[in-house]
């Protein structure tokens, strides 16, 4: 009986054997990382982690418990991200801890070097506190280096790590950029060297503007160019990578804004000849009317139908904008154009996959349809307004 309590009151007692405590650890909620030189095949790298002062940041309701800033941004250089955090810990005597990392910041020097992105995700990948939910961002290179994103003072969040990752939630509330792509997604586009687009963000004075999307060779891993705003809401309509967004349509010269509330798009191989591949993509989408600066009512059906034609056009152009876009000037497919060949033309896949993107570069060379269909479901109450404002005068 004794021997049997003794090992009881040993098993509970280990429960916190490997414990430690909050002030002990470096809490890291964001990270950006800058090219500072590159000599042959070397590159000295710098690395800025953003830690959170637990004792500054205070309750949501009582606001920060000090004047002071909540976090630091602690910012050291060399060859490798491993020596550099041990860099990081010799400076603060606290073990940098990853698991309520929110986003990892890239400049565009680095995303342009062959196979240095890979190389840097990889240590992130690799590290077992890391989570796969972590929000992946390039810069603009021309606005700001990676590291003073996280200079900004947002008055809407004390802490611009928590800032960036809000801003990159809002797109699910009100779209105008591709969804956030996370660590783990990542991943599997780097296992399998497939093309793959990354969110931009750019300073905007003491803001960060989040629209732009930059496109990823898939074989080189290195950024090869970035889809400005009309480009990426067509990719978002091809690709579905995006919950909605606004679509600016002109009707007999007059604006009308439309908010897209959903939309679908199915896409299809046509052909088994490689030579000549076809596609078709074909997007439905359902709109309200939010914003009318034209003189017709919205209750006359034939308005509205023309109204639909021309939202329809305008789905279109954008959509064909962007294929121009990544079959003549990038000739990467981030349209998923190979997973669909690989799941129902596998055979056609297999005589392809080698000049998919290289070689003959058959993507390029595949002739893409596109249509689109547009319904108004709400027109709001404009008519109503316009309609008092007749009978007054």
């Amino acid at each position: 009986m004794f021997i049997l309590v003794l090992f009881s009151v040993i098993f509970f007692t280990t429960g916190c054997w490997d414990r430690v405590e909050i002030e002990e650890r470096g809490i890291v909620i964001a990270s950006a990382i800058d090219l500072v030189d590159k000599k042959d095949d070397k590159y000295t790298l710098q690395l800025t982690n953003q830690l959170v002062i637990p004792g500054r940041v205070g309750t949501p309701s009582e606001g920060p418990s000090s004047e002071k800033n909540p976090y630091i941004n602690l910012s050291v250089a060399g060859e490798s991200l491993s020596s550099l955090n041990n860099q990081m810990r010799q400076m603060t005597n606290q073990n940098p801890f990853y698991q309520h990392l929110k986003v990892i910041i890239i400049s565009e020097e680095v995303a342009k070097e062959p196979h240095l992105f890979t190389n840097i995700m990889d240590v992130y990948v690799r590290d077992y506190d890391m989570r796969r939910s972590t929000r992946i961002v390039i810069t603009d290179g021309e606005s700001a280096s990676a590291s003073s994103i996280l200079d900004i003072e947002p008055e809407l969040n004390p802490l611009p790590g928590m800032y960036i990752e809000k801003l990159m939630d809002g797109v699910y509330d009100n779209a105008s950029a591709i969804e956030p792509v996370v660590l783990g997604d990542l991943h599997g586009d780097l296992l399998m060297d497939k093309s793959f687009i990354l969110p931009q963000i750019e300073l905007k004075g003491n803001f960060v503007e989040y629209q732009n999307a930059g496109v990823f060779q898939g074989y080189s891993n290195q950024l090869i160019g970035v889809l400005d705003l009309e480009e990426t809401k067509g990719l978002a309509l091809l690709t579905e990578k995006s919950p909605g967004g606004m679509l600016d349509v002109y009707v007999d010269g007059k604006l009308v804004e439309l908010d897209m509330t959903e939309f679908r798009t199915n896409i299809e191989i046509k052909g088994q000849d490689k030579a000549n591949l076809k596609a078709s993509a074909d997007v439905e989408i359902n709109a309200n009317i939010i914003e009318n600066f034209g003189d017709e009512s919205l209750l006359n059906e034939a308005y509205e139908n023309k109204l639909e034609q021309q939202a329809e056009e305008r789905a279109e152009q954008l959509m064909k904008q962007t294929i121009d876009k990544l079959q003549g000037d990038f000739q990467v497919d981030v349209l998923g154009m190979s997973d669909i060949l690989y799941r129902r033309h596998y055979d056609l896949w297999k005589e392809v996959e080698d000049n998919w993107e290289r070689g003959e570069n058959y993507f390029s060379q595949m002739d893409i349809e596109v249509s689109a269909k547009v319904t108004i479901e709400r027109v709001g109450a404009s008519d109503s307004l316009r309609k008092q404002q007749e009978e007054a005068e």
